[in-house]
């Protein structure tokens, strides 16, 4: 993205602001009444147009203000990382997180207890957890078709775990249940007896060397593959999950949507895996990715500038890992918030770096 001179940053910070709290396209007019912005509405406007050719602003139509990107998000939460650090929260916050976490010394109803109040506090999803890493090998993979365009893909290690979970079947490229077999038998040859390390080695070696040859239904199990490989990496020993019921103002009139975001909460092995890709190991301060899809993957967060199509945005933050290992015995613990786009940030980063410290110190 081209680099933005102090009169248009400026100008930009104001409208995400503005965006942030009020949800609708802001007006050049709006810019220079509300936030006492020194140069005209002609002046803002010419800003605005330039914004919108670098594609930090967009219109929704043509006799409409304009809303930010994703590009204009992340610069705006960008510019809060310095804003934030050492806000005093509200001792209201403080008090309820004392109050709440009284007396729970155990990592579970801790976790139970910090992620209920994050929720109830910001409005958005809470989800906390405590994990260690993990390298089953893989015994069998099988695929059980439930219902039309829709499958079970059953997971089992040598050591005897077994995970269940449900995809939707491509049913323009898996037309019948044998070519469903073929599918799982392809998949079978891919990951079974492998480490999770070596089935995807073998996955990315077939598609450096053959991804040009690889049929479609080949292609297809090495997407399943993947899908088998990231939920299996991480043992999720403690993990909630609370107000999902927000969800559904992120993501108004797209049932769809809703649905895809609902599953990939309920997976809590591969929640665990998203978050800790989502968020850097090491960094104690908290992580916000702006624009995630609703299966909350990752490649969302790094996608095309224009739009705010993408509905989601997450504000997380490590636990400190001795601290983890103290309270837990285990190896990472993630505190996170999951909302839509239009979130106020300045509020909920340091909220969400409150609430790690909390759920992790004793007493």
């Amino acid at each position: 993205m081209p680099e933005l001179r102090p009169r248009a940053r400026e100008i930009l910070m104001a409208l995400c602001r503005d965006y942030v709290v009020r949800g609708r396209p802001v007006s050049s007019r709006q810019l220079h009444e509300a936030h006492g912005l020194a140069w005209s509405t002609a002046t803002i406007r010419n800003e605005l147009k330039e914004l919108e050719e670098a594609g930090y602003v967009q219109k929704p139509h043509s006799a409409a203000g304009r809303v930010p990107t994703r590009a204009g998000l992340r610069c705006y939460v960008d510019s809060l990382s310095s804003e934030t650090q050492g806000v005093r929260l509200d001792q209201a916050v403080h008090r309820v997180f004392a109050a709440g976490l009284s007396g729970q010394g155990d990592a579970s109803s801790r976790l139970n207890s910090t992620t209920r109040l994050l929720s109830e506090i910001s409005g958005c999803v809470a989800i906390g957890f405590f994990g260690q890493a993990q390298s089953p090998v893989l015994r069998s993979v099988e695929l059980l078709p439930v219902a039309p365009g829709r499958a079970l893909l059953v997971t089992t290690t040598r050591e005897g775990s077994r995970r269940l979970r449900r995809i939707d079947v491509d049913t323009e490229l898996v037309r019948d249940a044998d070519e469903l077999e073929r599918v799982a038998a392809q998949l079978d040859a891919l990951v079974v007896g492998r480490t999770l390390a070596e089935a995807r080695e073998q996955l990315s070696a077939l598609v450096r060397e053959r991804e040009a040859q690889l049929d479609q239904l080949l292609a297809y199990a090495v997407r399943l593959g993947w899908l088998v490989c990231s939920g299996l990496g991480l043992d999720p020993l403690w993990l909630e999950v609370a107000g999902q019921p927000s969800l559904t103002h992120a993501v108004e009139g797209q049932e769809g949507a809703l649905a895809q975001t609902l599953a990939a909460l309920e997976d809590y092995q591969r929640l665990a895996h998203l978050l800790c890709q989502l968020l850097p190991e090491g960094e104690a301060a908290p992580s916000v990715r702006v624009g995630l899809g609703p299966g909350l993957e990752l490649a969302w967060a790094e996608g095309s500038k224009a739009g705010v199509a993408a509905p989601f945005s997450l504000v997380g933050c490590r636990v400190e890992p001795a601290s983890a290992r103290a309270l837990s015995g285990a190896e990472t613990g993630v505190v996170a918030l999951l909302g839509p786009s239009r979130m106020d940030y300045a509020r909920l980063i340091p909220l969400v770096e409150y609430a790690a410290r909390a759920v992790a110190e004793r007493g």
